[in-house]
């Protein structure tokens, strides 16, 4: 009988007719299979083992009847003392995981301990089962990584996609901006004019109240355009704009509305107050010239106010129609006035 075969002598509590099933388990078993015993010296010692657990203390030297603690350095020895005899004390199977450096490498296994009183000779013995893990621990920690790289891809890409989008958005931001400014002189053009409208009378107070339009067109504009050039009234129309601006509040909405003709609608305000505001446009437009290039520029403009309510019926394109006649009252009238459509 070889090494790493089962002795009926050394385990006579095996009977003969199951030793045969038993030693071909015991030599071809891939989990390591060892049996340790208290000898006289109350250490535990290695009575016997299977050719796995020799592969795994990597050696071709007998490991029967060395003590445990001549196989394993201090610490590894005091930890598996007291898990044996633990084991025994409580005369329960134990399981645990284990790990030991072998020719370098940390190797893993999963050890299942049973007591055995031997009920012929008397001598306790731990029978043990280890199953190696190493290659599972391997796998979860290449996994491990592979998933920390993949999170680390996906809060990368993540945040490139949120960086874009982003990006997008204000890119999508800055040409609905275009879409409603008037590149010249940077207030709202004529499809923002209709925009604010829209929101203003969907507005609760907005009902029933008052409203009254100013529309401005400046005299004149082509000859200056022609006697100038054309850079000098783009000059022109930016300075015209910062004055209204002076005469304007926040809820106002002053829009470009084509060429040099601008439009300014205040909510919650009379036909009267709004004619007076027009008068002071009026007067801020023609009372000092335009200063361009080091030319004083005499400019005037024609300005056309009417009146409407934000009720039922009401009607912007009449509003404006009607502030339109009387702007077209005040150019025939000899143009640098202001007139009001009455009704």
């Amino acid at each position: 009988m070889d090494e790493y075969s089962l002795c009926s002598q050394c385990h006579p509590g095996i009977q003969e007719g199951k030793l045969s099933i038993l030693d071909y388990f015991w030599k071809h078993s891939g989990d390591s299979v060892f049996i340790v015993i208290i000898d006289e010296d109350g250490d535990f010692a290695v009575e016997d083992f299977n050719p796995a657990q020799a592969r795994m203390f990597m050696t071709n030297d007998t490991l029967k009847g060395k003590k445990l603690k001549d196989l394993f350095d201090k610490p590894t020895y005091i930890k598996l003392f007291e898990r044996y005899t633990d084991c025994i004390d409580r005369n329960q199977p134990a399981t645990y995981d284990e790990n030991h450096v072998i020719d370098g490498k940390t190797r893993y296994w999963n050890t299942m301990l049973i007591p055995m009183i031997d009920s012929i000779d008397g001598k306790i013995r731990v029978f043990g089962i280890s199953r190696e893990l190493t290659q599972l621990v391997d796998a979860k920690e290449a996994l491990a990584k592979i998933n920390q790289g993949l999170e680390q891809a996906i809060k990368k890409r993540t945040l490139e996609l949120q960086q874009s989008n982003e990006k997008l958005k204000k890119q999508s931001q800055k040409l609905e901006e275009q879409a409603y400014i008037d590149p010249l002189t940077l207030i709202g053009n004529r499809r923002h004019f209709f925009k604010r409208i829209g929101t203003l009378t969907d507005s609760p107070n907005a009902n029933n109240s008052t409203v009254s339009l100013v529309y401005i067109d400046l005299d004149d504009f082509k000859a200056i355009n022609d006697t100038y050039g054309h850079s000098a009234g783009d000059a022109i129309l930016k300075e015209f704009v910062n004055r209204v601006k002076g005469h304007t509040r926040n809820t106002d909405i002053f829009s470009r509305f084509g060429g040099e003709e601008f439009i300014l609608l205040i909510p919650n305000t009379f036909l009267a107050t709004a004619n007076k505001k027009a008068q002071k446009i009026l007067q801020s437009i023609s009372m000092e010239p335009f200063v361009i290039d080091g030319k004083d520029i005499n400019v005037t403009s024609s300005i056309g106010v009417a009146e409407g309510n934000f009720n039922d019926n009401f009607n912007l394109d009449a509003l404006i129609s009607n502030a339109d006649k009387a702007l077209y009252s005040a150019k025939m009238n000899g143009k640098n006035r202001v007139e009001v459509y009455k009704l």
